[in-house]
C-alpha cells in the first residue's frame, strides 16, 4: 500500500534528527499568529495546547471524527491518526520502527500517562479526570508549572533526550 511505503521511506529511513525536521502527525492548529513566543506565558501555551491535544485524542479514541474525503466523495484512510498517540519510534539501523499501545475505546484501554521532558529529566504526567476528561488547561499548567520548578530545583539531569536531537543512526547505536 501506498500509506505502508509512505511510511517507511518518507519517515522511517529518514536519519536526520527528528527534532526539528520530522512531523508524522501534520500540521498543528496552533502558531505564531495566535500567540506571541513568551517565556513568562510559556506554561499557561503550554496548558492550553496539551487541552486540545488531549480534546483531540478523546475525539479520536471514541471515533467522534468523519473521515476525510477524496473530491470524489471517497473516504481517506485514518490510519495515521494510530502514530500520533501512545506510539514511540524506535531507533534502528538504517530505519526506525514504530510501537504503539494505542486503541480506540472499542478495542480496549490503552495508558493514559504523559511523557514530560524538562531539564533532563524525564517526568510522568496523569492528565485525566477520574471520569477519563482531560483536566482543565488550568489544571494541567498547575502539573506542568511543578514539574518545571522541580526540575529547576534538581538541577540539570541526564539529559537522555538529547538523543532525539542527533542523527538516526548514533541514536541507534
Amino acid at each position: 500500500q501506498l500509506e505502508d511505503w509512505w511510511l517507511h521511506y518518507a519517515y522511517l529511513t529518514v536519519r536526520e534528527p527528528l527534532l526539528p525536521t520530522m512531523n508524522t502527525a501534520g500540521p498543528h492548529p496552533l502558531n505564531l499568529s495566535l500567540w506571541k513566543p513568551s517565556f513568562e506565558k510559556a506554561l499557561t501555551y503550554g496548558a492550553l495546547y496539551l487541552w486540545g491535544f488531549l480534546d483531540f485524542n478523546l475525539a479520536v479514541q471514541e471515533q467522534r471524527l468523519k473521515p476525510q474525503k477524496t473530491n470524489e466523495g471517497k473516504p481517506l484512510s485514518m490510519k495515521q491518526f494510530r502514530w500520533v498517540f501512545n506510539c514511540t519510534r524506535i531507533p534502528g539501523q538504517g530505519a526506525d520502527s514504530l510501537y504503539t499501545t494505542w486503541k480506540t475505546k472499542d478495542e480496549g484501554d490503552c495508558p493514559l500517562h504523559l511523557v514530560v521532558l524538562c531539564h533532563g529529566h524525564i517526568w510522568t504526567m496523569y492528565p485525566w479526570d477520574s471520569a477519563g476528561k482531560p483536566l482543565s488547561a488550568p489544571e494541567l499548567e498547575v502539573q506542568l508549572r511543578h514539574i518545571r520548578e522541580t526540575s529547576d530545583d534538581l538541577g540539570p539531569g541526564p539529559g537522555i533526550s538529547v538523543l532525539t536531537c542527533d542523527t538516526r543512526e548514533n541514536w541507534a547505536q
